[in-house]
């Protein structure tokens, strides 16, 4: 490997360990009388603080907010989850590109005579 390769391999990797830090988050709406998949965005949060905390009615008061759509829902009913799609698409860009990057960087030798 070569230098450009290195610096590649090693802003590859900083970036796929901070998505892995700060993973997005998704509100899922439970009902247990029906078969409803609801979900609403959550915000991004570094991993160790746990799941974000569930939207009270009082936090939610814009009616720009994606949630405010899901408010005639008690949020008892709400749960906290990883968004595994927002998770693994980037990951795979990074590292589609990433590889892209270290193969045009590669070392080229003259073809032999």
């Amino acid at each position: 490997m070569n230098h450009k390769q290195l610096i590649v391999m090693w802003v590859a990797i900083t970036m796929i360990g901070l998505m892995c830090l700060f993973p997005p988050w998704i509100f899922k709406i439970r009902s247990e009388s029906s078969d409803i998949n609801i979900t609403a965005p959550g915000p991004y949060r570094l991993v160790f603080f746990g799941p974000p905390p569930i939207p009270t009615d009082s936090s939610i008061k814009e009616e720009k907010d994606t949630i405010y759509l899901f408010k005639k829902y008690r949020t008892q009913y709400w749960r906290p989850e990883l968004d595994w799609t927002r998770i693994l698409f980037p990951i795979a860009v990074v590292i589609i590109v990433a590889g892209g990057l270290m193969v045009t960087f590669r070392d080229r030798k003259p073809p032999s005579v």
